[in-house]
């Protein structure tokens, strides 16, 4: 079988989730901006994760894995069905059989077998999109958030990426389906309810390491870092938050920049003046985490401390709890002014 997808574009993106999506979106005939996919899914989030089973912290600044993709969805009314198997070639044969049917095939890949990646790390819960196969020359061909255009892949590498067993978030053979309507439904009233939903689950966390209160309690756990490693491990950690806060397929400043660039995109279709000045907000909340980023960077060598981070991490959450509270009030307010109940009273699945 040789089959590339006629009329599939894939442009370098900000993060793999909502690159992917994005691009399948973009074949089926209804294009999105990157960061419209994000606040649509309500992306925007924060942990902060310590166990001794993990070396260093880990920091994150969205959602946990899939639940992006299932509100993307859910709040633009299209189907998706999530797929794993523990059968590589069944996995095989489905991304076969799409790619005849002229669909592109979402997947996950752990990006250690991805070897244009040239990484020692493992992590599957990368997301990817085979637009194509050439089965006689042994390759696949992958649109991934790096590069613009498809990158060529030998088929048994794609398949020991998706069949990898390794932590974090072993891919399990995962593939995305979706089923699109004629028209998206998108419209004012669903963007201002992603809007105030993502602001109410960033302000309510009953866990005190994720949400607005995560991000306190990571500027308070900052301070304790010189005791809890020793020099190398706290190297380790200050290097990895550096990465996860600033690379890592974050846009910069830990997914905060995508999020602004959403709410420009939601004022343009919603009117309201309000998310302007917000989404100016959220653009300094980015620049704050990249220079919070910095300074942790800076701390192995001496040319700044953990105190200082601390202090960064401490303005961050008191700049972003002061956005999210507006934006809670501005939600619920269109939400009023259009005769539905209260985003505060809304149940999530």
């Amino acid at each position: 079988m040789k089959k590339i997808l006629d009329g599939f574009v894939h442009r370098r993106g900000m993060h793999c989730d909502t690159t992917a999506l994005r691009d399948v979106f973009e074949y089926s005939g209804h294009g999105l901006p990157e960061a419209a996919l994000f606040g649509i899914g309500e992306g925007l989030g924060f942990y902060y994760w310590k166990s001794r089973n993990l070396r260093h912290p880990a920091i994150g600044g969205r959602i946990k894995p899939l639940e992006l993709d299932r509100r993307a969805c859910r709040n633009l009314g299209v189907g998706l069905k999530i797929n794993t198997s523990t059968s590589p070639k069944r996995a095989y044969r489905v991304m076969k059989a799409m790619l005849e049917g002229g669909r592109p095939v979402m997947m996950r890949a752990d990006i250690y077998y991805l070897e244009y990646r040239r990484t020692r790390h493992h992590c599957g819960a990368h997301n990817i999109v085979v637009a194509g196969l050439d089965e006689a020359s042994d390759t696949v061909y992958v649109a991934d958030r790096i590069a613009d255009g498809l990158i060529e892949l030998p088929v048994s590498r794609l398949i020991d990426a998706r069949a990898s067993l390794h932590k974090p978030f072993p891919p399990r053979n995962l593939w995305f389906e979706f089923a699109f309507p004629g028209s998206l439904s998108l419209d004012g009233s669903r963007v201002m309810g992603a809007i105030g939903m993502n602001a109410v689950e960033m302000l309510n966390s009953d866990v005190r390491s994720v949400g607005i209160g995560g991000i306190y309690y990571l500027a308070s756990c900052i301070h304790q870092w010189k005791a809890d490693f020793n020099k190398r491990d706290l190297e380790i950690a200050c290097n990895a938050a550096y990465g996860s806060i600033e690379a890592n397929g974050t846009g910069g400043g830990l997914y905060r920049h995508m999020y602004a660039e959403f709410l420009e995109y939601a004022r343009g279709l919603t009117g309201v003046q309000e998310l302007e000045s917000i989404a100016g907000g959220y653009h300094q909340a980015g620049r704050m985490w990249t220079q919070a980023a910095k300074i942790l960077k800076d701390v192995p060598c001496g040319c700044a401390s953990l105190a200082e981070a601390a202090v960064a991490v401490e303005e961050i959450a008191a700049k972003e709890h002061e956005l999210l509270t507006e934006l809670l009030c501005v939600a619920n307010l269109c939400c009023k002014n259009n005769g539905k109940t209260s985003i505060k009273t809304l149940e999530k699945d």
